[in-house]
């Protein structure tokens, strides 16, 4: 397998670290590795081993090290997920709250939707996510509550 860009960036810090680099200061090192990066992502698309760079997204946080996500994710992540509801829901903008929801959700693209199977393509989120969510958040039925019960959340 070809080296990535990570990798070599690695290796070059190392090398720096040991005063045997080419590169005179760390912060070239990076730009070079975010160069190789870019390159790699259009060579990977170019060769059809990504339908769309959604997946090249998911691909790079399939391998790397860490699961945490950036806050662009979390919210991302939320924006997906709500859109789904909106289109399962029927989703009707009536409250203030609710009409700029809808404004924004259309600003971004995730409301309307033509079909199901649009949507399904535009909002998908990882089921690693779903599989962590099971774990950490008890259902309301686990707690004993009634999901019967309304909030006022004082929208008029």
């Amino acid at each position: 397998m070809k080296q990535t860009a990570v990798e070599w960036q690695h290796i070059e810090l190392s090398k720096f670290l040991h005063g045997k680099s080419e590169f005179i200061d760390a912060h070239d090192i990076l730009i070079k590795a975010k160069e190789m990066e870019q390159e790699q992502m259009i060579d990977w698309y170019a060769t059809g081993q990504a339908d769309t760079v959604n997946m090249y997204e998911q691909h790079l946080k399939k391998t790397s090290n860490t699961n945490e996500m950036t806050r662009e994710e979390k919210l991302e992540t939320i924006v997906k997920l709500f859109a789904k509801s909106m289109f399962y829901g029927d989703w009707k903008w009536e409250t203030p709250n609710e009409r700029v929801i809808t404004m924004l959700m259309q600003e971004v693209g995730m409301y309307p939707f033509k079909d199901e199977d649009e949507m399904i393509s535009q909002t998908q989120v990882s089921d690693e996510l779903y599989k962590q969510a099971i774990k950490e958040i008890t259902s309301r039925r686990a707690k004993g509550w009634d999901e019967s019960i309304t909030f006022n959340n004082n929208e008029k």
